[in-house]
């Protein structure tokens, strides 16, 4: 995980969670993740553990933000069949650990 820096610095053991954290890369990762929060954040034998949450959603994005004019198409058709409420939304979350 390349964001380990951003969440050693919003980490906090009196949260219970950390937002604001996101993968800002142009890969599937970021296109199926995109902002995410980590929940239940704590450290345990030098080993940082949390679950990753994200709700699989769709935002309006501008054709300039996609490499391939297909993934553009595909980005906001889905973000129009969730505004027509004909696309539900759902949310996972990612158990996910790393040398603190």
């Amino acid at each position: 995980m390349q964001k380990q820096i951003h969440v050693k610095a919003k980490y906090n053991q009196n949260f219970k969670f950390i937002s604001g954290l996101g993968i800002n890369t142009n890969t599937n990762l970021q296109y199926s993740v995109g902002h995410f929060t980590i929940l239940n954040p704590r450290i345990e034998n030098g080993i940082f553990k949390g679950e990753l949450f994200d709700i699989y959603d769709f935002d309006k994005l501008n054709r300039e933000q996609f490499e391939k004019f297909i993934t553009y198409l595909f980005n906001n058709g889905a973000y129009y069949l969730q505004e027509l409420h004909r696309l539900k939304n759902y949310y996972f979350l990612i158990p996910i650990e790393f040398e603190w």
